[in-house]
């Protein structure tokens, strides 16, 4: 059974940090961090994740560019 993937999207590294610590202590052991839209344009096309946690308000733009742009390619 493939590992779910998973990219959080924030540019709060404490933020992130917390999140990616619980979901591995629940066992998801594959997340990885971006802290803008364009980081994380870039590792949502590599990671190929099965979910993303996006905050709205980045230091590039807005979140829903993002999640426009992740919409248009699935």
């Amino acid at each position: 059974m493939e590992r779910p993937r998973i990219l959080i999207v924030d540019d709060e590294q404490d933020l992130c940090q917390l999140i990616k610590t619980s979901l591995t202590k629940e066992g998801f052991s594959e997340v990885n961090l971006a802290g803008t839209i364009e980081e994380g344009w870039k590792r949502f096309q590599a990671f190929e994740p099965n979910l993303v946690i996006l905050d709205v308000m980045l230091p590039d733009g807005e979140g829903y560019d993002l999640c426009k742009r992740i919409k248009n390619q699935w």
